[in-house]
């Protein structure tokens, strides 16, 4: 269940006020055990109608018989209304086996584990990544996708599989993609949106933190595939070419080790002011002296420069924080897990 709480002058409406509510029967699916309607939230305007819409991840969603597939459903906003099944554009349910979708629905995937929103063509309607963090790709079981699916600023139509921009479907065997598809890596566990050049298009950040790097597992891993602009979307080549990060990346702090989980959580906001949005990255199994997994957080900067993007070095050196670091209250402890969970504009 999701309920929608409106805002107002002095903030939250207060206790008491209208609440509507939405059940998954609403939005155009049957209500059922153990789909978990509401587990994943992301909100973006995926029409250009005034008011903003919510996709809604429903990731143990079963259907045809495919166990915990998943499925995202969309339900956009009427001016002065909010959130209304009425509204000029109906609300959506999408899948693995929508048309348009690449890939296919299998159990277990969970589709729509996680989700975020960002504006990836530029066309003015806002986008839709969604994590399938333990889809198979081939022989590689777990290896995980993002399912990609844009917004067209038109009323009644909103995020579409074929105009404009067509559905896309990322992982890391993908050309351009760092490093490649193994079993368990679980490629999209964590997703943050954010321009880390300042060219105005929307960049996609992905957390692997089950990857391993050079034989370190689990060490983790994030991804950066950059948006190239109107008629394109998400690009490996331009205007950024795609990176991949890890703590043995230069210029970053610490070192991989083994159960570090860089990639668990994902945030992003401008921390230096420059224009271009920088990276929180958390490590939540970092070990730091005799702490065990205390947990860690690095921030990565964005940088205006052209082809640049994310730098480990300029304009501002990657950070690394946790609870010993100076001015931090607390202290590192075994399993405090910090980093586990970020949050950020």
């Amino acid at each position: 269940m999701v309920h929608q709480v409106f805002g107002s002058p002095g903030g939250l409406m207060p206790a008491g006020a209208p609440t509507p509510v939405f059940i998954q029967s609403m939005l155009g699916d049957p209500d059922e055990a153990h789909d978990m309607f509401g587990y994943s939230l992301a909100a973006g305007n995926f029409d250009g109608v005034p008011g903003d819409d919510l996709a809604i991840g429903a990731p143990f969603e079963t259907f045809a018989g495919k166990h915990n597939c998943g499925m995202v459903n969309a339900v956009y906003a009427s001016p002065g209304f909010g959130l209304d099944p009425a509204a000029p554009t109906v609300p959506q349910a999408w899948t693995q086996n929508s048309p348009g979708i690449p890939q296919t629905a299998h159990s277990f995937d969970n589709f729509g584990l996680t989700l975020a929103v960002g504006d990836f063509d530029s066309n003015g309607a806002d986008d839709l990544a969604i994590g399938v963090p333990y889809e198979n790709i081939g022989a590689n079981g777990a290896c995980g996708v993002v399912n990609v699916i844009y917004g067209v600023p038109m009323p009644g139509v909103g995020l579409h599989a074929s105009l404009a921009v067509p559905a896309e479907l990322w992982h890391q065997n993908v050309a351009g993609v760092p490093e490649v598809n193994d079993s368990n890596d679980n490629f999209g566990y964590a997703l943050a949106v954010g321009d880390f050049n300042g060219d105005g298009y929307d960049d996609l950040a992905v957390g692997v933190p089950y990857e391993d790097v050079k034989a370190i597992n689990d060490c983790g891993y994030v991804n950066v595939i950059y948006g190239a602009g109107p008629g394109f979307g998400l690009e490996t080549a331009a205007p950024v070419v795609a990176q991949g990060w890890h703590q043995n990346s230069p210029s970053v702090p610490n070192s991989n080790e083994a159960a570090d989980y860089f990639g668990w959580a994902l945030s992003v906001g401008d921390f230096d002011g420059n224009g271009a949005d920088d990276l929180v990255v958390g490590a939540r199994g970092e070990d730091l002296g005799a702490a065990s997994n205390c947990g860690a957080v690095f921030v990565i900067y964005g940088d205006l420069a052209p082809g640049v993007g994310l730098s480990g070095a300029t304009p501002v050196a990657s950070q690394v924080w946790h609870q010993n670091s100076p001015g931090i209250p607390d202290s590192n402890e075994t399993g405090d897990l910090f980093g586990g969970g970020l949050a950020g504009r």
